[in-house]
């Protein structure tokens, strides 16, 4: 995804883009915290986050459990201060409503109806005064897991008001990415250059060391939960860089990615295949989009061309 969304047949690579989307997403993307995402385990909605420079739109999710798709646009409830820096992650429940956080200095947060963009009043304290930062905001399952200022923790997402189930105080940053098992057994965050794994009580367990990157900035974890694919920019800043953890063992390789020579090689997004095998790391500027594979030992095929873009703020794999 750079300006618009596109759809891609995997056997080819053919663009069939306008058999189901009619009407693309408003979202603007400019940087790259306005990601694109599909929560893992539902294919009922994707969420895109938005640039909020001026006037641009805050934020959008479409409906892909129709076709065409249906994209709902502009949730104004969540305020931006327009500036250059000025951002929105939006996270999509199965279950008809949005999370949505703005990164500026207003670093706002809302709950709305994804049809009506109606908010829901009575969130928790330790979501609305979450504090700024380009901080992960993601559901899955029944869950919604926030990574920001206020530190990590875990809401009950099923109605429209969310019911804190942990929190962790110790660990927070403003600038990073998270995953969680399927059975919510184990959190995995982004801090830094290092992965902290986490209980599904949000009790630290673990770090994870990682060598040559200068930040990481995304992570996803595979249907089978035995591998965290994890991606951002290489140290030195050049083609962009993956990693590869064993969630039994803790052992990390580093699949190789697409050489591009350019700086500003930045590793956005990622999405597994079923098959906990293949995946697609999504690539900002000096970075290229591609579809890897665990086994492979990374880089299949170069999506550069297929895309159009080098800018690309997420993947989601809908169907083999």
């Amino acid at each position: 995804m750079g300006g618009s969304v596109v759809v891609l047949e995997p056997a080819t690579w053919t663009d069939i883009t306008s058999s189901y989307i009619s009407v693309q997403p408003t979202a603007s993307v400019a940087g790259s915290h306005e990601k694109m995402m599909k929560a893992p385990r539902q294919d009922k909605y994707i969420g895109f986050g938005s640039w909020s420079l001026g006037a641009a739109p805050a934020g959008s999710v479409m409906d892909i459990s129709t076709v065409p798709w249906v994209s709902v646009n502009d949730y104004t409830a969540i305020t931006e201060d327009g500036s250059g820096s000025s951002s929105m992650s939006v996270a999509a429940s199965p279950y008809g409503y949005m999370a949505g956080a703005s990164h500026s200095s207003t670093a706002d947060e809302a709950i709305c109806n994804i049809a009506t963009k109606a908010e829901v009043a009575g969130q928790p304290s330790s979501f609305t005064s979450a504090g700024g930062g380009f901080g992960a905001v993601k559901v899955y399952g029944d869950y919604l897991y926030t990574a920001r200022s206020a530190g990590l923790v875990k809401y009950l997402f099923t109605s429209g008001t969310l019911v804190q189930s942990a929190i962790n105080t110790s660990y927070s940053s403003s600038y990073t990415d998270l995953a969680v098992a399927s059975d919510d057994s184990r959190v995995y965050m982004t801090n830094g250059t290092s992965i902290e794994i986490f209980d599904g009580s949000l009790n630290h367990l673990s770090t994870v060391s990682l060598t040559g990157f200068s930040n990481l900035e995304t992570m996803e974890i595979s249907p089978d939960d035995k591998w965290l694919l994890v991606a951002g920019t290489a140290s030195p800043d050049v083609n962009g860089k993956t990693a590869m953890l064993n969630t039994a063992t803790l052992a990390v390789t580093y699949p190789a990615v697409p050489i591009t020579g350019l700086s500003s090689g930045r590793m956005t997004g990622s999405s597994w295949y079923p098959d906990s095998d293949r995946y697609i790391v999504t690539g900002y500027s000096g970075a290229r989009t591609h579809l890897g594979s665990r086994s492979a030992g990374g880089v299949i095929t170069n999506l550069h061309t297929y895309i159009g873009s080098a800018n690309a703020h997420g993947a989601a794999v809908l169907s083999e």
